[in-house]
């Protein structure tokens, strides 16, 4: 298993359950409904990982697809490639138009605050991601010790398997 593969199995379900679920719940739905489920009033959402060209991000994409597609939901991507202002200046403008919630991993820091002064007033809701930011109506954090016991997991499994006899 290379390290590629066990992000690319790891992080796309991560995604798919941390990701969308929590922005669905925090705009009210439930985790089960969706568009897709009937009735739903979530139709866009913002996903703001600002390093889009990153090795983590292609299996993030994936999930994030895959779970809005199923609920019907258009997803706004980041194209900010790591620069705050241009973060700043995409989330502005996703709520305008008329996301419901958006998901920041936050590398704008406290020139974020008015951002999400501006999305509270539009009642698009704030979750931050990878961590806490200040204002937030919540989080979408990584158990790092789970992780670790999974990465290990499939390491062992790729050893059993390949070099057990070596």
């Amino acid at each position: 298993l290379t390290r590629r593969q066990a992000m690319g199995r790891l992080g796309a379900a991560g995604i798919s359950i941390a990701g969308l679920g929590p922005l669905l719940a925090a705009c009210g739905e439930e985790e089960s409904g969706g568009a897709a489920g009937g009735g739903s009033s979530v139709d866009k959402l913002g996903f703001s990982h600002p390093f889009p060209g990153t090795d983590i991000y292609r299996p993030l994409r994936k999930g994030l697809r895959e779970e809005a597609d199923k609920r019907g939901i258009d997803v706004l991507e980041s194209q900010a490639e790591g620069k705050a202002d241009k973060q700043l200046a995409e989330l502005r403008t996703w709520i305008a138009s008329g996301v419901q919630a958006i998901s920041i991993l936050d590398i704008a820091g406290e020139g974020l605050a008015p951002v999400i002064d501006q999305a509270h007033e539009k009642g698009v809701k704030i979750l931050g991601y990878g961590g806490p930011i200040e204002g937030q109506d919540g989080s979408e954090t990584f158990d790092n010790e789970q992780g670790a016991e999974l990465v290990a997991a499939e390491a062992m499994k790729h050893i059993e398997a390949n070099l057990a006899d070596a």
